[in-house]
């Protein structure tokens, strides 16, 4: 037989044996691989090391809005497709309140639903195609990547199953049976985890303790998780939607995604609450008094475990840079960058290498995000982690606290020469693009879910440049004011999560083998907290960041 013609007519007149034959063709398989005939000739090489731009709005409209980008800087055939399905019923009970029951029946059914496509979409792996669908405070996230020939197919089918088709109960008890089993295993985990856990609660006592988590999971019905589906996605009154789409793609395709996105979930009926604005949610940190200190003190639930840990997290009070139209915060916020990069080794020589703690000593610098009464708060944060089974945890305390002090003497007696350094390797970081599309995509799409609801003029694109700019200009006085004023000060504010393995139980000994000063409590006092209870009582203690709001807010419609 002579041709590929010859041979198709061949197999034609062959009977396969019985109960075999051949697969049929995986439709998501791209059938090219070329780069968009739009992407100009100088971006069909890649190019990661130049500046990133940002989406532009392409498309806006009462039920949501579609944001596209055109890659130049990868030259690589794929794409990233991020979709927001805003709603406050994905978390929120109608009274505005968080509830943690509505957020445990969107964690079942997403995963219910992942768990249930894996053989719907199994062809789709094969292709190189990728999604997964999360349930936020904020709404209903679709994030989709692959090759950009079929993604929005691809894409557009993900989301049609998830609209239009109901997960079956056997897939919501395998979930729910999965998810009680690690949510029981948790305190299985490492140490630090549960630290980390205990500090959030403090600042977010909504979440609920692991037995509250426990409860609600166990407490799920089938038909409560289909009730909260079709109460995000068909209530058009209280949903919008965003759309980002990035790389290989023109915007022609995208508007044919957004066109899509649309068709599979509604356009009609937005804005029926009689104001033209749809109701969106964001999760709120609170902040502590000036000066307070609470220390919580547990006993790790794993009998076995040896390790004990420490995290100690110390929150600011000042508005920090946001890149939103303003410099507020800009020298705060830098300074506090600096210092950040300049602590991480001495902390670990002294802690780990020196005194050998423990196989984990680490330090960050946070962001706590706010939003109520339509603006986004933001300050700043440092935490330190300390995990040991070589000192009590108290006695750790302690140690990082003189490790602190000394850090003080270390900034202002460090080298100009040396200071000029951090600078310049920080500056060079900070300038140094994303390097692969779905990293860029994804914060993109962040900043769109965090700074986008109430308007679009003041997105903070890429505050980086601005950031290490200002930190060139920094004096050792600047690195020392805000050090003081976060960490060392009479003034700050900290939370400091202890967790007692075996080797050290807990025994109430709550000031360590050295205490510390009335001033390095500071003028607020200290509070100590050695139950879950006392925890969340606590935190509801707390302000909010701006001081008021239930976190609520009004998305206008345009």
């Amino acid at each position: 037989v002579e041709g590929k013609e010859g041979l198709k007519e061949k197999l034609k007149t062959i009977d396969p044996p019985q109960g075999l034959m051949l697969p049929p063709p995986n439709t998501y398989i791209p059938s090219s691989l070329e780069l968009n005939r739009n992407v100009p000739p100088d971006c069909r090489v890649p190019q990661i090391s130049k500046p990133c731009s940002p989406p532009i709005l392409l498309s806006s409209a009462p039920w949501g809005r579609l944001f596209h980008k055109l890659d130049d800087r990868y030259a690589l055939p794929i794409s990233y497709a991020s979709l927001l399905i805003r709603s406050p019923k994905s978390c929120h009970s109608s009274n505005g309140e968080f509830s943690l029951k509505r957020e445990t029946l969107g964690q079942l059914y997403v995963s219910a639903f992942e768990h249930g496509m894996k053989s719907v979409f199994y062809e789709a792996g094969i292709a190189g195609m990728g999604y997964g669908v999360g349930s936020t405070r904020g709404g209903v996230s679709l994030k989709c990547h692959g090759y950009s020939d079929k993604l929005g197919e691809f894409c557009g089918d993900v989301l049609r199953r998830f609209a239009n088709d109901d997960i079956k109960e056997e897939w919501f008890k395998v979930v729910q049976e999965r998810k009680v089993r690690s949510l029981k295993s948790f305190y299985k985990e490492r140490p630090d985890y549960y630290a980390s856990f205990l500090e959030g609660l403090c600042l977010e006592p909504e979440k609920g303790s692991i037995d509250d988590m426990v409860e609600a999971m166990e407490g799920a019905k089938f038909e409560e998780v289909l009730q909260w589906k079709k109460e995000v996605l068909k209530d058009h009154k209280d949903r919008f939607i965003d759309l980002t789409y990035m790389g290989n793609v023109d915007s022609d395709e995208a508007k044919d995604l957004f066109d899509r996105v649309g068709h599979v979930l509604g356009t009609e009926g937005f804005g029926e609450n009689g104001d033209g604005q749809v109701s969106c949610m964001a999760k709120e940190t609170r902040l502590m008094d000036e000066g307070r200190e609470y220390r919580i003190h547990v006993q790790s639930k794993n009998e076995d475990e040896e390790n004990g840990a420490v995290t100690v997290l110390f929150q600011g009070k000042e508005q920090s840079f946001t890149g939103r139209n303003s410099n507020e915060g800009l020298r705060g916020t830098a300074s506090l960058k600096l210092v950040g990069h300049m602590l991480r080794e001495p902390l670990f020589n002294e802690l780990r290498t020196k005194q050998t703690l423990g196989y984990i000593v680490s330090s960050n610098l946070e962001s706590h995000f706010s939003a109520t009464n339509n603006k986004v708060s933001k300050v700043d944060a440092v935490g330190i982690t300390v995990v040991s089974k070589k000192a009590d945890p108290s006695d750790i305390v302690d140690r990082i606290d003189k490790f602190l002090l000394d850090f003080t003497g270390i900034l202002k007696s460090m080298p100009e020469s040396e200071i000029e350094n951090h600078k310049s390797s920080l500056y060079k970081k900070m300038l140094d693009p994303w390097k692969k599309l779905h990293h860029e995509a994804s914060d993109a799409a962040g900043r769109i879910r965090r700074y986008a609801p109430e308007g679009l003029g003041d997105i903070p694109w890429d505050p980086a440049p601005t950031l290490a700019e200002e930190i060139t200009k920094l004096t050792r006085e600047d690195m020392l004011r805000s050090w003081e004023t976060l960490v060392v000060g009479r003034e700050r504010s900290r939370i400091v999560t202890c967790v007692h393995g075996k080797l050290f139980p807990y025994k109430g000994n709550i000031h360590g083998k050295v205490g510390l000063s009335a001033s390095m409590f500071g003028a607020g006092g200290k509070k100590v907290l050695t139950s879950v209870g006392d925890v969340r009582s606590a935190g509801f203690d707390l302000c909010k960041i701006d001081g008021v709001g239930s976190g609520w807010r009004k998305l206008r419609l345009r």
